[in-house]
This record gives structure tokens, C-alpha cells and sequence, in this order.
């Protein structure tokens, strides 16, 4: 049942912002445990930045949406603020369809149920432990995991003083991407602290990370 896209009632949630009032759908994020309890992560087809809490997974193949256009296939965005642990009895799949609307069978004649495909489970999961872990993180190994088409502009941000906290222990911290850039906000001891990565020609990660963290203990020696 991982990956599948399921139905939920997010409106019968005894407490609940108004966001929910755009879910409909998400993604179950394991197989159900013996106490029958099963976690899902929801998404929308709104648009949302990508940040720590949310970023785009694009299309789901067969998974198809009623809007005043007709029968639509949306890019779509996952929630990661909005997960949920529920009752695995509680969702109601969902079958694939054309953009028709009419639902697509496999050669037996059986329904075929939506599940995102490998690649985006495999982004989900790298965004979901990176989410996860993101709080017990420290500032330099939070820019670590940024993806290897961005780096520090060490030139013309020498003075930041995030350089000389990398290690210290982080309160929490944002993430967002916009354009060309990748915008850090890190809060360290009740104060905010922000890094603005730049996208570049992909880099070897390991050499990149390396230079990453002499600098992070230069400028702490210093």
C-alpha cells in the first residue's frame, strides 16, 4: 500500500486550519502497523514554494482531478506540515483514469490503483528524513544536503556571520527555493540568521561538502 494515493476526510479532523479545507488526497508513507494505524502524506494541487514543508512531485500518472476545465492532470505539491498517522480502514483508494475521466483497466480487467512512481518516492523519502531530522541539525550540515547544482558565494558573503555559528545547535530553521537560489533561515539561540545559495554547474558533492566544512571550521578557529 506504500505510495498509493488514497482519499481522506481531512474535514472530520477535530481541529484543523483552514488549509484543510483544500485536501482531498494523499500519499500513504508505509504499510499499516498491527494496530492497523498508517501514516499519509497530503497534498494539493495549489501552488506552494518549495521549502522544508512542502515542494512540487510533479504529475501522477493515472491520477486525475474534476475541475471547471474537465478532467485534469495537475503538478502536485506534498505537505510535509500536514502529515497525518490515521486508521488504514479511514481511506478509500483511488482508481486511474484517462483524462476523459474514464478509469483505466490492466489486461485482467481490474482497476489499476495510482501510486507515484520510484523516482518521486525516492525524493519524498530524501525530503521526508531531511524534514524530519531537520530541527537536531546545525547550520553547516543543513547547507550540506543542499543538492549539488548549489554553493555557498564565498566571496561575497565572507562577513555572514552564519559562518561562525555553523556548529552551534539549531532552534530550527527554513528552507525555500526561489528562481536560482536556495534560501536558508536558521535560528540559533532565540536569533535569526540567513544564507542565500546559489545554483552553479552540478558539482562533485563530496568535494563540494568538504570545502563546505573548512570553511565552517576556519572561520570557527578564527
Amino acid at each position: 500500500m506504500k505510495g498509493n494515493i488514497v482519499r481522506y476526510n481531512f474535514l472530520g479532523l477535530d481541529t484543523h486550519d483552514k488549509e484543510v479545507f483544500t485536501l482531498d488526497y494523499a500519499i500513504v508513507l508505509n504499510e499499516a502497523d498491527e494496530d492497523n494505524n498508517i501514516r499519509i502524506l497530503p497534498f494539493t494541487n495549489r501552488f506552494n514554494k518549495e521549502s522544508m514543508e512542502s515542494f512540487c512531485i510533479g504529475k501522477v500518472n493515472g491520477f486525475i482531478e474534476v475541475r471547471n476545465e474537465g478532467f485534469v492532470s495537475n503538478d502536485l505539491y506534498v505537505r510535509f506540515d500536514k502529515m497525518l498517522t490515521v486508521k488504514a480502514d479511514e481511506l478509500y483508494p483511488v482508481y486511474a483514469q484517462d483524462t476523459y475521466g474514464r478509469l483505466i483497466y490492466d489486461e485482467s480487467g481490474n482497476k489499476i490503483l495510482v501510486k507515484i512512481d520510484d523516482l518521486q518516492a525516492k525524493r519524498i523519502d530524501a525530503k521526508l528524513a531531511l524534514y524530519e531530522e531537520g530541527e537536531e541539525k546545525c547550520a553547516c550540515n543543513v547547507i550540506t544536503k543542499a543538492d549539488n547544482d548549489f554553493d555557498i558565494d564565498y566571496e561575497n558573503d565572507a562577513e555572514n556571520p552564519i559562518f561562525n555559528l555553523g556548529f552551534e545547535e539549531l532552534d530550527k530553521y527554513k528552507e525555500y527555493n526561489f528562481e536560482d537560489q536556495k534560501i536558508l533561515v536558521f535560528f540559533i539561540k532565540g536569533d535569526r540568521y540567513s544564507l542565500i545559495m546559489h545554483r552553479c554547474e552540478p558539482k562533485n558533492i563530496e568535494y563540494r561538502n568538504s570545502k563546505i566544512k573548512e570553511y565552517f571550521a576556519v572561520r570557527k578557529i578564527g
